[in-house]
């Protein structure tokens, strides 16, 4: 007799990977038991997390709705009447917004809901409204966990975000080989350039950075904080050791060409991605000691974790990486070990599917 399946919603804002979140929701979804969830997905727009899905052979819609400030009933409707048609025994949010009007919806359909809370920047007065309309929430750190004091323990869970061990070599262009990095040591940071990010914090101690090293940023740099960088270096002719590739949508082609990881973040972390990616690939780490590194890095073993915002200390760690080659291969094997086994993406959707049938249990 076949096992009838429990069909999930899974929601985010985003149709493009425009961060770590979505290659998390991504894994989560392709380790799924396809024999005992049937998975949908409502994502705003078409882009490459929505090409990736379909390939998995997810059933994917497009639904847009407003923010929070702008609440629409209509939307709301559109919603219940999605949710209704599909037989949705089970939400799986992703973001505030996507929180609030499935959580209503779920509450109104009797559909638990999981909210799933990725980022460290939090709303106080809306958190505590969206955790009356979640179930059960999921956060990416213990430390992220601690920002919600007033949630019973069972009802909230850490669930690591995982990297997918089997490897995913679609792409692979060496992206990086079109910038002057030969016979230099590639300090990379990957992110969004933005103030939250702190890249300009590190920028301004170039000089201090021992000159066998270049930096190289990763990702969007369409915002006011990378015009402001990017006149510094200009003003301080610095350009022939700092360089920005812009987003990349094949970000996985740039690890082979990376010596060491830097995160510079001062706030809204909830765990870096781009840290357990990184040492995947057994790259050392130096990382601020922003939400969730902390719990990834193993301090003088995988990198270092510099508290406190020190940029003169950051430095000091980063040239010891630059100029010990020992050091670095030595931290990379420990952190690809480490990767192994805390943060393997099947063992995370296992543990996020174990969750499912909990509540599923629960409510019969």
């Amino acid at each position: 007799m076949a096992i009838q399946k429990i069909n999930i919603l899974f929601t985010s804002p985003f149709g493009n990977f425009v961060g770590g979140g979505q290659w998390s929701l991504y894994y989560l979804i392709k380790y799924i038991d396809k024999d005992r969830f049937e998975p949908f997905v409502i994502l705003p727009e078409e882009g490459t997390f929505y090409d990736k899905l379909i390939k998995e052979n997810v059933k994917v819609d497009i639904l847009l709705y407003r923010k929070i400030t702008q609440f629409n009933i209509c939307k709301l409707i559109k919603l219940r009447r999605f949710l209704k048609k599909n037989n949705i025994q089970l939400i799986h949010t992703d973001d505030t917004t996507d929180t609030f009007y499935f959580g209503l919806v779920g509450k109104l359909l009797n559909i638990p809901v999981i909210w799933h809370i990725r980022v460290g920047e939090r709303n106080i007065f809306l958190d505590k409204f969206l955790t009356k309309l979640a179930d059960k929430l999921i956060t990416v750190s213990k430390t992220l966990s601690l920002k919600f004091p007033w949630v019973m323990k069972s009802k909230i869970v850490t669930i690591y975000n995982g990297i997918d061990l089997k490897g995913d070599t679609e792409f692979r262009h060496n992206i990086l080989s079109n910038y002057p990095i030969q016979n230099k040591i590639v300090v990379a940071n990957i992110g969004r350039i933005c103030d939250q990010k702190g890249q300009f914090e590190l920028i301004k101690k170039i000089e201090n950075i021992n000159s066998k090293a270049v930096l190289i940023f990763i990702g969007e740099n369409n915002t006011p904080e990378y015009h402001k960088i990017n006149e510094y270096v200009r003003k301080h002719n610095i350009g022939d050791r700092i360089f920005f590739t812009g987003y990349l949508n094949d970000i996985q082609s740039i690890y082979n060409d990376i010596d060491i990881l830097t995160v510079t973040s001062i706030y809204g972390e909830g765990f870096p991605r781009t840290i357990i990616e990184s040492m995947s690939h057994s790259i050392p780490v130096i990382s601020t000691d922003c939400i969730g590194a902390s719990e990834s890095i193993s301090n003088n073993e995988t990198g270092y974790i510099i508290k406190g915002n020190d940029f003169n200390l950051y430095v000091e760690k980063l040239n010891d990486l630059i100029n010990l080659k020992n050091k670095r291969i030595e931290f990379g094997k420990n952190g690809y070990k480490r990767v192994k086994t805390y943060f393997d993406a099947e063992k995370m959707s296992k543990s996020v599917q174990l969750i499912y049938l909990q509540i599923i249990q629960n409510r019969l």
